[in-house]
This record gives C-alpha cells, structure tokens and sequence, in this order.
C-alpha cells in the first residue's frame, strides 16, 4: 500500500510503498476513502522539520537535553549518529479521515466489514489501523467528504464545551483558520452570538463571505465593536484557535472579556497572563485537549475502556459522534467552505504550495479504490546468502532503531532476512537503510520463515512471552530483551515449550558482560570469604502514563527493569539465592511501585542489597555497584569508571564511554549457536524472572 510519510530532517512529503499497518486488538483496519488535512498542525509540523539543527535544537529544548545525555555517555559521533537516524526517519501526518471498514480485531464488536466509518489519530495512508475510540459509523446521508473532517471538527466541539456556551451567550473565537471557523458554525448552530477575530485581513474577509461576524483584529474600533454588541459587557467566553508564539491572544481575550468570563485555548499560544485583567475580571483559564476526553488515555484509546456517559458526557468518540449527527440533520455543513479535492498520488506538490502559503480552502485527499494489501515488502536486490546465522528481527521501537540493530550489523558471520513492526512505514524504513531482505508487519513472516533460525524480540514486554514460545516451537534460537514473561503461567509454558525444542534461548542480561564486571571478577577469582554487595539504581521518574507502568503491557519497572541487577548479583556471587526480602517506598499518589530496596541471601553467605530508586535525581550516577570482601572493595560507577580499593590505597580504570556488555553479549549468543552449547540456563531464567514477581 502506500502512506504520505514526512522526512523529520528535510521536511520532504512523500509517498512511500509500505506493508499495512498490523492489526493489534481493540484496532480496525480501515481502507481510506477521503483523508482531510489540517493545514495549520500539518504546516507547522513541515516549518519545524525544515528547519537546521541549532533551529531545531531550540524549539524542542527537552529533545537537546537528551541529546546533551547522550553526548555524554556515548561521545558526539554516536549521538549524531543516533540523533540523524531519528530525524531520519519517516513519521506519518494527518489525523481525520473517513473510510470503509476491510477486517476488524477480534475483540471488537460493533463494527463490521464494509462499514463506512469517520476515523481519528491516523490519516492520509491508503490503509490505516485505528483503535475502536477513535473511529464511528457515518450515517448514509452525510456526505463523505464533509465526514472526513469528523475529527478535525471535534476538536472544535471540544473547544465549544469547554467554554460551557449556551443559549444566547455572546462567544468571541481568535483564529479563523479551518477550526476556528468549524467552531463559529458550531456555536451559532448551538444559539450562541459567534464572533471571529483574525490578525490577517484575507481569513477575515473569508469569514464574512460565509455569513460570519468577523472582524480584523488591527482595527482601532474592535473592542469598542464587540462592547457595543455584547451591551457593553464584553463576551461570556473567548476561544483561541490562533497558533503563534505571540501573547496577544491572550492579552485581547483578557480585555474583550465579560466580568468573570472564560477563556479557552485550542490552538498553539503563549500564555503568559497579564494579571490585572485576570484578577480585576476573575477570568477563568482552559485548555481544551485535541478531540475531548479519552484522547493520550492508554486505558481508553488502547484497551477501549470507556468513560461512564454518567461521568463523562462527551468523550472524543461522543464528539466525532455528535458531529457526524450534526452533519446528517443539516445544523452544520462543510459545503460552503469550497473544499479542494486531489488525489492522494499528487498530494506531494500540493503539500510543498501549502509550506509556501499558497493553500488557503480547506484540501481533502482521494484515494484509490483498489490498494495492494500487502503484508511484506521484499527488497530483492538486498537479498543475501543464507549464512549459518540468519536472523530475523521483531520489533521496531527506539531501542531497536538507536542502539540494536547497528549493533547487530557489526557482526559479519550473520544474515539478517527481515524485520516486523506494527507500522509499516518503520519496517519499510529500517529493512531499506540496513539492507534487509524483507520488512513486513505480520511476526508470522519471521516466525514460520524456514530460512531464518535466530529471532531477536525487541518488543514491548506483554508480547515477549508469546514470541519466545512460537520461536521456539520452531526450533529457532531467541533472544529476547528482558523481561522474559510478566506472569507464572507464561514461564511455564516457556519451560515446557523449551524442552521440546531443538532452539536455545538468552534474555538480554548484558550487565554481567561488561569489561569492568568481568575486572571484578578476576579481582574475587580467588576468595575464600562470602561477599557483600550494594548495587544502587537511579532510575528516576517515569512518566505515569509510560507503558512499562501499565501492568498488563509493561509489567512495572520492577518486572521490566530490576530483573538485570538480580541477574547480576547471582552472577558477581556465583552462588544460588536462598532467601530475599524487599520492602517498597509507600506513596498514595502513585497505583504503580517502583522504588524497592532488596536484599538477598545466597548459598555460600554472601549478601546483598539492591536498591531501585525512582526518587532521585539526573545529576546523580545512575547505576552504582559496590562489592565488599577479601579485604578490597570494588566499586563501578554507571560502567564508565571502575575503583579497586586495597589497604595500599586505590587504582581506577576508566573507560571513555558506558561499556554495559551489550556487544559481547550477543557475540557470545552467537557463538553459542554455531558451538551447540546453550549459553544461559533455562532454570536460571526462570527463577530470576519468578523473583520478580515476588517483589
């Protein structure tokens, strides 16, 4: 199929050839018909890509600090490397379309093949996957083309309840671009006087030649206008649909506001409050989010649980609902706004007259009506000899993209055949830069692939299990990034699976592979006393609404990521656990816990303590490793440094960048394949994994 894609570095459209997105549960896969374009968001998102690093650099400060970070624990070369391959890849644009309905998940129920549905999130690609949330049946009156902008206008509508208008109110909107004229069509058809405002004299004049109230914001009379027209109180409720860094939206809704009014911010602004407005009106500040309730909720979006309707009237699905019931009733029509219709295929030069301030009527694209529905993109060119080693990879996410495959293609003794992401457009990209054989979005063509004998499993944690056994059950050999299972039952369909199986398998403990580990080892090689370890973990704060929180995806961090460092102290000790206890930071606020002090009892008396902490902060190490006995001490700091501490004083090994052993790790997974020696124990696998469960 094809999907509009934009370089992040040059801001270039294009058309790209991809495999159809996955389809994962709670999605649909929807077959476009019109894709409408959000000229302002789809613009602005073209401006920030052409721009050069240092200009990129300073919109997105966050995204420079991280840069910053990776400067310096892998030196500038590999975070330019790192930083290039993000910009370059491909990202898809537009976020409202309308299409007909080709195969649904399993688990959704009310929606069948053929139906012609208005979608949100996702949107100018032949074939599209959309979660059920985001995507509703269009009543058969409604003509498609007004219904592609379902999700456009709900963010419109979102903007309307947020400034709870009523009958009669007097509403002043700040932006006449597409939403902010949707909104004044929305308002008047709720009753309310409407009025639009626009620093630029074309959208104003528009505006009128709808039948809408507009006026030029640079006129020396509007503020007495709107006074006269509202009896001299001023407007019940300002909306800002405006993008700009300036501050004067917000400065001129504080002025035209009635005492008491509310101001409501849809588009881009800054919002810095000039308090005697605020303060002498008691103005009220909203911010109204995308389509309406439910929208960057994973457990709404994602799992497709929805909000009581006693709780919460209107969702974002109630909203694209409600327009599209507008739509059918005639209280609200696109028909006027003389709607530019181009096929999707020439959209590109379209694209480039919109960064150039050429498109100005609101531009839908059409779409063929027979796609390629393939799965799997072959680059034959690329195709290689089957090598003893031939790999396939599932999962596409950063970590894959930044750090694992350009690690895995530094060894020369393997093959890599293909790779499989849910989107297309990342397959498609990573296969075509490094030189795959094949990308698709089906794991079965991995999976059941003859020529392939190694499967890596880079995807998020609720998956691993399930990839792990089928790799298995195929007499391949896995590795899977950690964790290895979130439960007891998958572990032991795991072990079960295992021993049937001709196939090995590793989890991605790399810490015990690490240069300045393997140091310490030699200086404990001779001991005859126990041990005593610390091993601190920094982690600091993640997001709530990051993924690994989620317990039925992510596991938690203690599952996901803590994992390593128990792996790591049974490896310093080299001994079995006896007995561990933990004890957990209690805070109310928090439905997950991820900071845990452990400590471990091993066979042979030695001790340890390892602490997971959330609580701390970036300019502390974040991994810490003390080990204690025989007289020495040994301590080794975010794997860069590394002190040996005797009673004749101390000696310290540096390295020059972090060296956690993600290399020699897989180098000695595939050493283990072409010897036939298993390079981890299935019981060891097991029990580090059911330790965790147990914390």
């Amino acid at each position: 199929m094809k999907q509009l894609v934009k370089n992040n570095k040059s801001g270039k459209i294009s058309v790209m050839d991809t495999p159809i997105p996955g389809l994962a549960n709670g999605e649909l896969l929807v077959k476009n018909i019109f894709s409408a374009v959000s000229l302002g968001t789809e613009k602005a998102q073209m401006v920030i890509a052409k721009k050069n690093l240092l200009e990129k650099a300073k919109s997105r400060p966050d995204d420079f600090k991280k840069v910053l970070k990776l400067i310096d624990n892998e030196g500038i070369y590999n975070a330019y490397k790192k930083s290039m391959a993000k910009l370059n890849l491909p990202s898809h644009i537009g976020y409202s379309s309308v299409g007909q309905v080709i195969k649904s998940a399993k688990d959704v129920k009310n929606f069948s093949k053929g139906d012609i549905v208005a979608c949100g999130g996702v949107g100018h690609a032949e074939i599209i996957s959309v979660k059920k949330h985001l995507c509703c049946k269009v009543p058969k009156s409604v003509a498609l083309e007004e219904a592609a902008f379902t999700t456009i206008a709900a963010i419109a509508m979102q903007g309307v309840r947020q400034s709870n208008a009523s009958i009669g109110e007097n509403i002043g909107v700040i932006g006449l671009g597409l939403i902010g004229i949707i909104t004044i069509k929305i308002l008047e058809a709720s009753g309310c006087n409407a009025y639009g405002i626009d620093i630029d004299s074309k959208a104003v004049e528009k505006g009128k030649k709808l039948g809408l109230s507009c006026f030029d914001r640079s006129s020396s009379t509007i503020e007495q206008n709107i006074f006269q027209l509202t009896d001299g109180y001023g407007l019940d409720s300002v909306i800002i649909t405006a993008a700009t860094k300036s501050n004067d939206p917000i400065e001129f809704s504080s002025e035209i506001s009635r005492d008491k009014g509310n101001i409501i911010v849809v588009g881009d602004v800054k919002t810095d409050l000039p308090r005697k407005n605020f303060y002498n009106k008691e103005l009220s500040l909203h911010f109204s989010r995308s389509y309406g309730p439910g929208r960057y909720d994973r457990s709404y979006e994602n799992k497709g649980n929805d909000y009581p309707i006693g709780f919460v009237r209107w969702t974002e699905n109630r909203n694209m609902i409600s327009i599209l019931n507008l739509l059918e009733s005639k209280t609200l029509s696109f028909e006027d706004l003389d709607i530019i219709k181009i096929p999707f295929l020439d959209s590109p030069k379209f694209y480039e007259k919109l960064s150039d301030g050429e498109i100005e009527n609101p531009l839908i694209l059409e779409y063929d009506e027979i796609p390629i529905l393939n799965k799997t993109i072959v680059f034959n060119n690329n195709k290689s000899s089957v090598k003893e080693i031939n790999v396939g990879i599932i999962g596409a996410g950063n970590y894959a993209q930044n750090f694992f495959i350009p690690l895995l293609k530094k060894f020369d003794l393997i093959n890599i055949e293909g790779i499989v992401s849910h989107q297309g457009t990342i397959s498609k990209h990573i296969a075509s830069k490094y030189g795959f054989h094949f990308a698709s979005t089906d794991p079965e063509k991995i999976l059941s692939n003859p020529d392939i004998n190694t499967v890596f499993i880079l995807t998020r944690h609720d998956s691993h299990a399930d990839y792990v056994i089928r790799s298995l059950a195929k007499d391949k050999h896995v590795f899977v990034e950690k964790p290895l299972a979130l439960n007891i039952e998958d572990l032991v369909k795991i072990k079960h699976q295992y021993a049937t199986s001709k196939g090995s398998l590793v989890v991605g403990y790399n810490r015990r592979y690490s240069d300045h580990i393997i140091r310490m080892q030699d200086i404990f090689s001779d001991r005859k006393v126990p041990l005593s370890l610390n091993i601190m973990i920094n982690a600091g704060k993640l997001n709530s609404e990051h993924w690994v929180h989620d317990l039925e995806v992510g596991g938690g961090r203690i599952i996901g990521e803590m994992c390593h460092f128990v792996d790591l102290s049974k490896y310093i000790v080299n001994s079995s656990i006896v007995d561990m206890k933990s004890f957990t930071l209690e805070a109310n606020s928090l439905s997950y816990k991820d900071t845990v002090a452990t400590c471990i009892k091993f066979l042979d008396g030695s001790i340890a303590n390892i602490s997971y902490y959330s609580n701390g902060i970036n300019s502390y190490p974040k991994e810490r490793i003390e080990v204690f006995g025989d007289g020495k001490i040994v301590v080794i700091e975010d794997f860069k440094q590394m002190i040996k501490y005797t009673q004749k004083g101390k000696q310290v090994t540096k390295s020059r960048y972090q060296d956690k052993g993600h290399e020699k790790l897989i180098s000695k997974f595939f050493d283990s394949i072409t010897s036939n020696k298993k390079l981890m124990d299935i019981d060891e696998l097991v029990e580090t994994s059911k330790l965790m469960f147990e914390i």
